[in-house]
């Protein structure tokens, strides 16, 4: 208790209790003198103190007016009082004089007020930035309490929210209302809530995925009471979801094509082992026959059964983004328009073919380009089957944007830049996602009767130039293919290759293969042009040949074979510091061979299967440049 003057605003008398809450002996307190609350109140609280005053001039007689104020105690803490004051004497005009009060410590209850304050704003804050909200489902009443992070949430304002059960659940998502209001009719059943996960739509459009997790209060009978529990925006958790998964779908792709490419390229390049012999012998055979000969006419047969299979290992290596590619500028529209009129044939007669044809070109191979407008065409007209139907081939230019640049079937984007492309839609029945998903696997067909390699070396052509694919489709709304190369200015024009007259020559060879086939049918072509031949089965036999033979002056070189191959035969010929011409012969195509055993001074690479006059031509371009 205390008694305060508050004409002279001084304290006239302050009890033990006061002065024993804030640490002091009375002795102490009184030493303070009647300016004690000059020297203990808090300074911020002064002018609180002065509108409590003013307000006496209008107090009655057992009014009670209060005040809340600090005063600093013997530790330097600033502890908290609720002043209740009345009036306790009046001057002779009638004005109060003095007051008399009481001081209640309420500091234990401002800290526990300030502390719940922050942990509130902490919660908010959490929750903000944890992208969650707290929720309460009072299940008697059906009132449902949101937390302003489950407003945030939802993109909602408080006013907009009116705290029913059928208000919190209209937001969700028609697909898992269900799944939701099972939960929710689960627990006023009795049953225990469990987490879920459903989506949301906010007012602005957009779709945002919830985990939902909560505990249930049951009262003194066992029946629920209440349930409290939070919500968690995981929608960013589930976009990384689903980029992982498409991610992984574009490694194993990627690992199955790059598998499938392996054992592609080996199997090509053992064929064209097989068909070196196989037409190379045919050919010569031809060639001694007189031109009259039913012979002959049998070995041109066998010879044209060869080619075909020689095109089918440059599919395969093609596939495997292994194949032969002689690169030049070429126009990719004439290239289509060209290709459209010879298609003519065997597009459906039903179908109506419409070009669309702007300028386009790129450094590619012709042959290996035509292959994949051939394939693209004919799968459209595949699509249309008996029906009518339309086909629109496109060629033009464009800048790649990122869609454009990324691919399910190319596990590495495209640089920017510009692009010519070839696109063919078709108005055919469509394919589904896992179609699509298989569509340039090796042989996959959705026909009776497939069309082996051909999407499938397209895709292998397109990477061996440095492209990109893309397949948009959907059952019953057609297919569109598109093809991106990188682009060279349309006005250039094709090159053609200029024919060499086939020369004769001299000098010493020594053929290494370990396919016997390969080296008698090389020897006699070599014999046959004037050249003298030694023969190596691998490149420990071909050491020792040359050790026998110093006057070779070229080495016709497979590059597969055992005890020896081809570039480690290389190594031991630097090793020795023979200079000798190296001519490479591979199943795989020259750039891949060029590449493989670049720095070890190899004269150059012929792919098998090859004919007498290239092998010729080729070893006297090389005996001529040394």
């Amino acid at each position: 208790m205390y008694v305060y003057d508050i004409v002279e605003r001084r304290t006239l008398y302050m009890n033990r209790a006061i002065w024993l809450d804030l640490g002091y002996s009375p002795e102490e307190g009184a030493a303070f003198g009647s300016n004690l609350m000059d020297k203990l109140l808090h300074p911020n609280d002064l002018t609180r103190f002065g509108e409590l005053v003013a307000r006496w001039d209008t107090a009655n007689d057992g009014d009670v007016l209060e005040v809340e104020y600090r005063m600093r105690a013997k530790s330097g803490e600033w502890r908290w009082y609720l002043g209740r004051d009345t009036v306790y004497s009046r001057d002779s005009e009638g004005r109060v004089r003095q007051v008399i009060g009481t001081a209640e410590d309420m500091t234990e209850r401002k800290q526990a007020a300030l502390a719940l304050r922050e942990s509130e704003a902490f919660l908010r804050l959490s929750q903000r930035v944890g992208r969650m909200g707290s929720w309460e489902w009072d299940i008697r009443t059906n009132r449902v309490h949101w937390s302003e992070g489950m407003l945030v949430l939802h993109g909602l304002r408080p006013d907009e929210f009116d705290g029913t059960l059928e208000a919190s659940l209209r937001p969700v998502h028609p697909d898992d209302r269900e799944a939701l209001a099972e939960s929710v009719s689960g627990v006023t059943l009795g049953g225990e809530g469990k987490p879920l996960e459903y989506r949301i739509q906010r007012p602005d459009g957009t779709t945002v995925h919830l985990w939902a997790s909560g505990e249930l209060t049951r009262d003194a009978d066992g029946l629920p009471l209440k349930m409290t529990g939070t919500v968690v925006d995981v929608t960013e958790r589930k976009l990384l979801e689903e980029e992982r998964r498409k991610l992984e779908l574009q490694i194993q792709h990627a690992q199955k094509l790059e598998s499938l490419g392996v054992l592609t390229g080996g199997i090509a390049h053992d064929f064209n082992n097989l068909l070196t012999g196989i037409l190379g012998y045919a050919n010569l055979a031809r060639m001694i026959l007189p031109a009259d000969s039913e012979a002959a006419g049998m070995l041109r047969e066998i010879e044209r059964g060869g080619e075909r299979a020689a095109e089918l290992t440059q599919q395969m290596l093609a596939y495997a983004g292994k194949g032969r590619i002689v690169i030049q500028p070429v126009r990719l529209d004439r290239l289509v328009q060209e290709m459209a009129k010879l298609l003519k044939t065997v597009v459906s007669k039903k179908a109506e073919v419409e070009l669309n044809l702007d300028p386009a070109a790129a450094n590619g191979d012709p042959a290996q380009l035509r292959q994949v407008a051939m394939n693209l065409i004919t799968n459209a007209s595949d699509a249309l089957a008996d029906h009518v139907g339309r086909i629109v081939i496109r060629t033009g230019t464009r800048m790649a944007d990122d869609a454009d640049r990324t691919s399910p079937f190319f596990p590495e984007p495209l640089p920017p830049g510009l692009y010519s492309f070839i696109e063919v839609e078709d108005t055919g029945q469509g394919m589904n996602d896992e179609t699509v998903r298989r569509i340039f696997d090796p042989f996959f067909t959705t026909k009776f009767t497939g069309r082996g390699l051909g999407l499938a070396a397209t895709l292998g052509i397109v990477r061996t130039h440095r492209g990109n694919i893309h397949v948009h489709s959907a059952p019953g709304r057609g297919t569109r293919f598109e093809v991106l190369i990188p682009a060279i200015p349309p006005h250039v024009e094709e090159s053609g290759a200029i024919p060499h007259p086939l020369p004769r020559g001299r000098g010493a060879v020594l053929v290494v293969d370990d396919e016997p086939s390969v080296r008698g049918y090389a020897k006699r072509v070599l014999e046959s042009g004037g050249y003298r031949t030694r023969l190596a089965a691998n490149g420990a036999v071909a050491l020792q040949e040359l050790d026998a033979d110093p006057a070779i002056d070229v080495l016709l070189l497979d590059l597969t074979m055992p005890v020896m191959d081809g570039a480690e035969t290389l190594h031991a010929l630097r090793d020795r510091g023979l200079g000798i011409p190296v001519l490479v012969m591979s199943g795989y195509s020259e750039h891949d061979v060029e590449t493989q055993l670049n720095g070890l001074g190899i004269s150059g690479a012929i792919q098998k299967p090859f004919l007498a006059h290239d092998l010729l031509e080729r070893l006297a371009a090389i005996l001529a440049s040394r």
